[in-house]
């Protein structure tokens, strides 16, 4: 089974599609855990129909906000499928999406995919896809499979209490050396949403400390160099 893990804050505009997408998979074995970290719009409620219909969703309600680290941890810790995804709630998957994962890990630890750029319109903007010599990136903890007894036996879990989790969570994967495969597919649909944390400031201080005390200098991966470099000086013009 798969656990597909995933976060919602404030996505009303968008969790149907999102989890409509998760109950059309070609493959019927998955369970899908929803974190709602204290949403005030009406994604609650939205994902607690999901439930209602299908007993493969579970919802999970956080007492106050705390953030997508916090919901994707415990999302983490209640997940009991041999495989683990994460899902943010603002994008969606192919149909075979899960297939495709499923059928290309083999005995791998994690599974590396790639993704489409989906514009709010619907529009594909940028297809992406990994390769064998740029499978160590830095990047988002979603196009991935992993094997769930590899994350718990070496112990990662999500930085709480900031933004730009996801390098520090890729950096301790990528510590611990697991056993990689990548697989040339962009079925992971990303939605471009203005209102999403990743268009937020960042603690780019924090991050490069962090990185530091794991041993990886982040300008050793040139894509999260520039995507660092722009977000600091966003974070100063905002200073001004």
């Amino acid at each position: 089974m798969v656990s597909i893990v995933i976060p919602i804050f404030n996505s009303a505009p968008y969790l149907s599609g999102c989890l409509a997408s998760v109950s059309k998979q070609t493959i019927g074995d998955w369970e899908a855990i929803l974190i709602d970290d204290a949403s005030t719009d009406e994604s609650a409620q939205i994902a607690a129909s999901y439930c209602k219909q299908d007993h493969r969703f579970c919802l999970l309600q956080q007492p106050h906000n705390m953030g997508q680290s916090a919901a994707r941890n415990l999302g983490m810790q209640h997940a009991k499928g041999e495989y683990l995804l994460f899902l943010d709630s603002d994008d969606r998957l192919s149909p075979d999406y899960i297939e495709q994962m499923l059928s290309h890990i083999d005995d791998a630890d994690l599974l590396q995919t790639g993704y489409k750029r989906v514009s709010l319109d619907g529009t594909i903007t940028e297809e992406k896809c990994p390769s064998w010599h740029r499978r160590y990136v830095l990047t988002s903890p979603c196009m991935r499979l992993y094997r769930t007894t590899w994350l718990r036996e070496k112990g990662i879990l999500f930085e709480e209490g900031m933004i730009y989790e996801d390098v520090l969570f890729s950096a301790r994967i990528w510590k611990e050396k697991p056993t990689i495969r990548v697989h040339q597919y962009t079925g992971y649909l990303y939605l471009i949403n203005p209102h999403s944390t990743t268009s937020e400031p960042h603690d780019t201080t924090r991050i490069f400390h962090e990185l530091k005390k794991l041993g990886i200098h982040p300008f050793q991966f040139n894509a999260l160099r520039i995507r660092l470099r722009a977000h600091f000086i966003k974070e100063k013009l905002l200073q001004l």
